[in-house]
């Protein structure tokens, strides 16, 4: 069977090239080749062959190794961003696990397609050391798991309720409740800047304070 043909004509430099081949029943590849203007016989004119380059893929029936060089990175508390090296040809998935000690438990957190390097771990604390590890699975089953990598979260920044518009007449007296929570659970000191001379600004010490008016 013909699958292509090429001219090369006098262009030494021509580098012909087809698709996925598969060999025949004996495991062969057959190649021919002719000089220009001739029939296939081959007794008219002449040529030079420099190489044949085979290129093979191979698609081995079995898990896929595992991957390596796992690095972390985290610009909030709650989130932290995972990549790795993909050693395979054969994954249809990467895990990502992850735990609070070395030596585990570790817990799958997350998945990705093949050939993608990068996962976005978005349920974190903050200040808090994770250790995380990938595998790599396909219809064979799953590889041993990377080498860890560890990460210690930043703080995580309070979160301010927003007491809306407070409006005050002269001669009256008002009381605004305010509140506050903290990711790690931290003490929380109230302060407030540019607060008038006759409002008074009461701090619980739990979170929640109130301003008088």
């Amino acid at each position: 069977e013909v699958i292509n043909n090429y001219n090369a004509g006098q262009n030494t430099s021509y580098l012909p090239s087809t698709g996925l081949l598969a060999p025949n029943n004996n495991g062969e590849i057959i190649v021919n080749v002719r000089p220009q203007n001739t029939d296939w016989s081959g007794t008219n004119g002449w040529m030079y062959m420099n190489a044949l380059v085979l290129e093979a893929v191979f698609f081995e029936e079995a898990p896929p190794p595992a991957p390596s060089n796992v690095a972390l990175s985290s610009i909030a508390y709650n989130e932290v961003t995972v990549t790795w090296q993909d050693n395979s040809f054969n994954e249809n998935t990467f895990k990502i696990y992850r735990a609070t000690n070395p030596d585990g438990p570790y817990q799958l957190v997350g998945s990705v397609a093949n050939n993608i390097r990068t996962f976005n771990n978005t349920n974190t604390s903050g200040r808090t050391t994770y250790y995380y590890k990938v595998s790599a699975e396909n219809q064979y089953g799953e590889s041993p798991m990377s080498a860890y990598a560890f990460i210690t979260t930043p703080n995580g920044a309070p979160a301010v309720t927003n007491p809306g518009t407070v409006i005050v007449t002269a001669g009256q007296a008002l009381q605004k409740n305010i509140s506050a929570t903290d990711p790690e659970g931290d003490a929380m000191t109230f302060s407030v800047a540019g607060l008038p001379e006759f409002a008074i600004l009461n701090d619980n010490g739990n979170g929640t304070g109130s301003i008088n008016f």
